[in-house]
């Protein structure tokens, strides 16, 4: 699970990063075998010009996700679909500014986005327009409800906060990593961490919040980004 700083931090790397949508993805890197295996999971779905249009992505190094698996990555919480998002919430509301804010979800039939600061509407929008990011006062009228996610940072704020206050005085920091690689174990090496094996790094992303770390590159950027503001908690 990824605290609400996080999750936005992470949602504004993953719009401005390497990330494409694809229907159906789920953060894989984006290469024509994987188009072609969703295009055959969800015929209806990928027509051919909508397939044709998805291939020109294909094998350029970006990753490949969708609206689900995006608002997924950014709460760092299990896979599930837009449907399930709204089936298991914790809290669903009507959409207005009143009833925002930053971590919670937009849902729509088929379709989610993410609130970031500001109200701010992150999203993995489409084939065409990828990833974006939209005002709420363009964007969220296009949407049906405000969804609190079970399991994300909003819903566990009490037992959260809770934790983190009795943590905090043994809390170790790695120190702040000043280079320009986007690799976590180069980042890592370079503030003098030793063992940056996949073992080791999944103990990282425990102690800072990341439960289901399997070495995706949403989790890596959001370890990154920690370890650039010199807030990564040492394991």
């Amino acid at each position: 699970m990824n605290t609400v700083a996080q999750a936005t931090a992470l949602a504004k790397s993953m719009v401005s990063g390497k990330y494409r949508y694809l229907y159906g993805a789920k953060g894989e890197l984006y290469t024509t075998a994987l188009v072609n295996k969703l295009a055959a999971k969800y015929p209806s779905v990928f027509t051919a010009s909508l397939k044709a249009e998805a291939l020109k992505d294909a094998d350029k190094g970006y990753y490949a996700i969708d609206c689900s698996g995006f608002i997924c990555d950014v709460l760092g919480i299990s896979d599930m679909g837009s449907a399930q998002l709204k089936s298991t919430a914790v809290k669903v509301l009507s959409v207005s500014k009143a009833n925002a804010q930053e971590g919670m979800i937009l849902w729509k039939s088929s379709h989610v986005a993410y609130v970031g600061a500001d109200l701010k509407i992150y999203e993995a929008k489409s084939t065409a327009s990828d990833l974006t990011v939209s005002t709420w006062a363009s964007r969220a009228s296009a949407f049906t409800y405000l969804l609190v996610v079970k399991g994300s940072a909003l819903a566990s704020s009490t037992t959260t906060t809770t934790t983190t206050t009795t943590a905090t005085s043994s809390t170790s920091y790695y120190a702040k990593y000043t280079g320009t690689s986007s690799s976590l174990v180069t980042a890592l090496a370079a503030v003098g961490e030793k063992d940056t094996s996949y073992t080791h790094r999944k103990k990282i992303a425990v102690a800072n919040g990341i439960s289901n770390y399997s070495g995706k590159a949403s989790q890596n950027t959001t370890l990154l980004n920690l370890l650039k503001n010199g807030k990564l908690i040492k394991a």
